[in-house]
């Protein structure tokens, strides 16, 4: 079995990639979107889980070489972890994590309460577009183990596998109410009411245990079934004002000017 950060870059590796499977340019992922030295990478690559699959004079991008070996290789893991009872340690929340964004203060105390709080609290950011709720998502998505979706694009991802494969911590998915596989939906339920998710599909059974926090982005709630809905603390973001929109404006050209006098 592989060490845990090597089974880490691989499913990073895998998450990016699901993100871009539309994408027939798609070139790789590069070492710093898997949070992995390219040492680190090489190993997987001299395994022949990992291959280069673009390389120049200033980058070098990889994508899985096998990808059914690694899955089994990630359920493997996960199956041991259970079995072995492994529990998940803390995570640190960096406390400039929401620092770049501009205004939305108390937004931030209350994502910052929730994140350090024992026990999963799930958040629905909604609003127009333009509105800073990407952000915020985008930010999140900086945490150890999390991993973000997109909904209009999980038929072809599919929630349950990424929860069994993944193992996130932090599940940021937007664009949700453009999730519309019933399974999907199900999954996620089911994961927010008691953490447990269960699939029976070919005659094959797996139930798993799962400490996850779901943050995701909505344009339209009315979009989202009830009792989903009912899981989640609601923020609603508003459209920038003309002034907010200035100050926003001026604050990052200044943080612009800042770095590259550095």
């Amino acid at each position: 079995m592989l060490d845990e950060r090597y089974l880490e870059i691989l499913r990073r590796g895998l998450a990016e990639e699901e993100k871009y499977a539309n994408d027939e340019h798609y070139l790789g992922w590069a070492w710093y979107e898997v949070q992995a030295p390219p040492m680190m990478i090489n190993k997987l690559v001299t395994a022949g889980l990992v291959r280069v699959n673009f390389k120049s004079n200033s980058s070098t991008n990889y994508m899985i070489a096998d990808r059914e070996k690694v899955k089994q290789l990630l359920e493997e893991a996960a199956t041991e972890g259970e079995e072995e009872g492994v529990e998940e340690g803390p995570v640190e929340i960096p406390d400039d994590l929401f620092d770049v964004i501009e205004l939305h203060d108390d937004k931030k105390r209350l994502l910052m309460a929730g994140l350090r709080a024992e026990d999963p609290v799930h958040f629905l950011l909604v609003g127009t577009p333009a509105s800073a709720k990407s952000l915020f998502l985008e930010q999140l998505r900086k945490l150890p183990r999390a991993v973000f979706i997109i909904g209009s694009s999980t038929t072809k991802v599919g929630i349950v596998d990424l929860l069994f494969e993944e193992r996130p911590r932090y599940l940021i998915i937007d664009e949700l109410d453009k999730v519309s596989d019933r399974n999907d939906l199900a999954a996620l339920l089911s994961l927010m009411e008691g953490g447990v998710v269960v699939e029976t599909k070919h005659n094959r059974r797996r139930e798993g245990k799962f400490d996850v926090r779901v943050f995701a982005g909505a344009n339209r709630i009315e979009r989202i079934p009830a009792e989903l809905l009912s899981r989640f603390f609601v923020l609603t973001f508003s459209e920038y004002t003309p002034d907010e929109f200035h100050r926003i404006a001026m604050s990052v050209l200044m943080k612009r000017e800042a770095r590259r006098r550095t």
